[in-house]
């Protein structure tokens, strides 16, 4: 690992450059998951396409708003020591030159990362879509569940309801017959009384004459 005079390490083009476009990285958005584009491809790839990381495919979507809510996008630090390192290669990608051949520093083979294969956007898409329909049938079916058991529980609530208003009905009634025939027989006891009585009355009466 090379390092310059100060004991700080020194930076290889290799660990600079966007694996998208190969070229050094200008502006870079680095990804919580460590992977980082220049903000072009960050732009055209990701901002504009899928929201996924383009390399590992994990999903930044929150990552991104918030990082641009926060103007925390770029990776300022990083940034700073790419202009540092390669004063000219940012100079001449800023002025939008091309270069004809990788720098010396530049080491491995060139890898030129596939976005997404063809129609594997459309799979993924399928694929959640299917997730997302059996959830909503898998509560839908809950939900008429639930509410075949509520009303069920609401019938067996009014017909015990209706039994008992039957049997205080029947009690009534049959309070009602009992408390007739006591008073028809008191009523009829009292009647015996006076009838009784005004007999004895008379019998009195006579026998005083």
């Amino acid at each position: 690992m090379a390092s310059d005079s100060k004991g700080l390490r020194k930076l290889r083009f290799s660990e600079c450059t966007c694996p998208v476009c190969l070229c050094i990285l200008i502006k870079p958005v680095t990804f919580p998951c460590g992977h980082e584009l220049c903000i072009t491809c960050f732009n055209q790839h990701v901002m504009k396409a899928s929201l996924l990381c383009p390399l590992c495919r994990v999903r930044i979507s929150v990552w991104v708003r918030r990082a641009t809510r926060q103007n925390q996008l770029v990776n300022e630090k990083r940034w700073e020591e790419i202009q540092n390192a390669f004063p000219e290669k940012v100079k001449n990608r800023l002025e939008e030159k091309e270069e004809d051949e990788i720098d010396d520093d530049f080491e491995g083979d060139y890898y030129v990362p596939q976005i997404a294969e063809p129609g594997e956007v459309r799979k993924e898409f399928e694929e959640q879509k299917g997730l997302v329909d059996k959830d909503w049938l898998s509560r839908q079916r809950e939900e008429e569940e639930a509410s075949r058991r509520l009303i069920a529980e609401l019938m067996d609530e009014e017909a015990k309801r209706e039994e008992q208003e039957r049997k205080d009905a029947e009690l009534a009634a049959a309070l009602n017959k009992q408390i007739n025939e006591v008073c028809v027989y008191w009523l009829s006891s009292l009647n015996v009384c006076l009838c009784y009585l005004y007999t004895v009355h008379l019998a009195t009466k006579t026998n005083c004459n």
